[in-house]
């Protein structure tokens, strides 16, 4: 590719001209200089000025400021709205259950934090015939708890209700979640009890041997038998659940001192 470098002209009109000889170039600024590509077809028509494309650095007025086209109206991508999250059909639930421990704390206590653990520390130094007052009284406003739950409950739409139930599986997922977040336990599933290893067992058992019968049927059928077991029978059940929960705290400890450890290292 040919190059050639002519000295700069002088700007009359805000345009640059020259009687040499007129080329389509495309044009850099280098210094004082102005450079022209031969990479198009040139135009020898003499006397016509130069059709220079770009814009040079050295304009006339160097305050000009170079203004940008605005977008239009209609080009404005519009930002999609959040869907609006739908009414509540509920109204708040009445409380359910309550027990000794918590009647004695919310009698002599009014706050959080240290003042429970001193409350618990005392409900522990309690002797067996006072906490059995506080337990009866406990169980007499849950019974009246439930029934107003209940009437609650029975007040409600099939659509409210539904949305009830979804709101209340997400908060408490939500509240566990954060626990064990907190406590370093995230990801750690608590162990199965004994009617679920028995069900879990008799699934297995029954389901693969037996056909044409749906699996609801043989897990109704695994709960009938369940309950028809003796003490004796439901025990090896009981110890197994057992051991796996053992097996589950000793994690759950490992865990949370394993967290609390790094807390200390970090600060």
């Amino acid at each position: 590719m040919l190059t050639f470098i002519v000295l700069r002209q002088t700007c009359q009109h805000g345009r640059r001209s020259t009687s040499l000889f007129n080329y389509p170039v495309t044009r850099t600024f280098t210094g004082s200089a102005l450079r022209f590509n031969l990479s198009e077809t040139p135009d020898i028509t003499e006397g016509s000025p130069m059709k220079l494309r770009g814009r040079p650095h050295d304009t006339a007025d160097p305050t000009a400021k170079a203004t940008r086209s605005k977008p239009s109206k209609a080009a404005k991508v519009t930002k999609a709205k959040s869907p609006t999250k739908p009414a509540r059909l509920w109204t708040p639930p009445p409380k359910r259950k309550i027990s000794g421990t918590s009647l004695f704390l919310s009698k002599k206590i009014g706050g959080k934090g240290v003042q429970v653990k001193e409350g618990q520390a005392e409900w522990k130094a309690l002797s067996d015939s006072e906490r059995s007052m506080y337990d009866a009284d406990a169980r007499e406003i849950t019974v009246k708890r439930r029934t107003e739950y209940e009437a609650w409950k029975a007040s409600l739409s099939p659509q409210a209700l539904r949305q009830y139930q979804k709101w209340h599986r997400a908060k408490h997922a939500a509240r566990m979640a954060k626990r064990e977040a907190e406590s370093g336990t995230a990801g750690l599933k608590r162990p199965l009890g004994p009617y679920v290893i028995f069900c879990k067992e008799y699934f297995q058992k029954h389901y693969k041997s037996s056909e044409g019968i749906s699996p609801v049927a043989v897990m109704q059928a695994s709960s009938q038998a369940w309950s028809n077991l003796t003490l004796g029978e439901k025990a090896p059940y009981v110890a197994q659940a057992e051991e796996l929960f053992k097996a589950y705290q000793q994690k759950k400890v490992h865990l949370m001192e394993e967290k609390l450890h790094k807390q200390a290292l970090s600060h």
